[in-house]
């Protein structure tokens, strides 16, 4: 296996261990010839400590033996948040602009289908639309001919009205959305300057709206957008209820509590806790008073289960009783130090 395709080992990489593999193995490579696992398996690896690192070193010695010991989680099937679709092409193939357009279409054609796949997936099949789109080419550079791979590849993405794409049924308008999009891109990327040759196009749309940048796992394990646990009855005629991933049971949320995407739509922020003024503050830390304990905001207790909205009252209370003894205690400590009197300054005065 060609050292070079080994995850982790990039060019920069090789080119730091071509000494050591040279010394090791005897032998300087020509332009047909390249470096092989086995090659690297024959370096001591206290030389590859020096250049690569102990941890990384292991993971390389391990990869070379096709053994991976990095750790793969599972995201349990979850939605992409990325569809894509991309097209390789022969050098010489797509010289010119007409010629890549050409090409686009068919890709135009491509992607909606695995949008209406995906679709079918989500459970929120009216918000499973993307709001970004990339276009990516990969072409020759002059300037790099001589290399053994003289590539070069760009991206540029936009906003654009992925809702439209998803609601509309008729493929030509859905072809026209993607192209209004892609051309100023794709007019960015590339140069129609007699020299263009094209190798790859890809075509990419994120952002979807069914993903939600803080998302929770509901019992069924899928993913759910955060609002969906904290929305009120307004509205609904019911109440919502808080699913318990651990014994499956339901609890009910009382009715008023706020929810995140009307805050969002009228612009108010949740209620702070006033904090005291800094004359106030230089005052009980004069004394050696701790601090007045936070006050707990009714409606985040109101949202939670009655259990844990118990517990949270209780360790309050506990820290409350706490602090009010440690306020005694130096209180009692500042007045045997100023010679029974209040006054600290009375104390300095002696």
């Amino acid at each position: 296996m060609p050292l070079r395709k080994v995850p982790g080992l990039g060019s920069r990489t090789l080119r730091s261990l071509t000494g050591l593999l040279e010394k090791h193995n005897g032998t300087k490579l020509d332009g047909s010839s390249y470096w092989k696992c086995q090659d690297f398996l024959r370096v001591p690896r206290d030389d590859l400590i020096d250049i690569c690192g102990e941890a990384h070193s292991e993971i390389l010695f391990a990869r070379c033996r096709g053994i991976d010991p990095v750790h793969l989680e599972d995201d349990d099937g979850g939605l992409s948040k990325t569809v894509s679709v991309e097209d390789s092409y022969k050098r010489g193939s797509l010289r010119t602009i007409g010629g890549v357009q050409k090409a686009l279409h068919i890709l135009y054609h491509r992607l909606p289908a695995l949008l209406d796949d995906r679709r079918v997936d989500s459970d929120r099949s009216d918000l499973a639309y993307p709001s970004t789109i990339r276009f990516s080419a990969r072409f020759v550079d002059e300037m790099a001919e001589h290399k053994r791979r003289p590539f070069v590849t760009l991206s540029k993405q936009c906003k654009f009205d992925g809702k439209s794409l998803m609601v509309s049924a008729e493929t030509n308008e859905r072809v026209n959305i993607m192209r209004f999009a892609v051309d100023p891109l794709m007019k960015q990327v590339l140069r129609d300057d007699g020299k263009l040759d094209v190798t790859k196009l890809n075509i990419a749309v994120t952002g979807f709206a069914d993903i939600v940048i803080g998302v929770a796992s509901g019992a069924d394990g899928q993913q759910k957008p955060m609002t969906e646990f904290f929305a009120g009855a307004e509205g609904s005629g019911r109440k919502k209820s808080l699913v318990s991933g651990n014994a499956g049971t339901k609890r009910k949320l009382p009715a008023p509590v706020q929810t995140l995407d009307k805050l969002f739509q009228t612009g108010k922020s949740p209620a702070r806790v006033p904090r005291a003024s800094p004359k106030k503050r230089s005052n009980a830390a004069a004394s050696g008073e701790q601090p007045p304990p936070p006050k707990i905001d009714p409606s985040f207790l109101a949202a939670l289960p009655p259990d844990l909205r118990a517990e949270i009252l209780s360790d309050n209370q506990i820290q409350n009783a706490e602090r009010s003894r440690q306020n005694a205690s130096s209180s009692n400590k500042m007045k045997r130090g100023a010679g029974g009197n209040g006054r600290i300054d009375n104390y300095f005065r002696k």
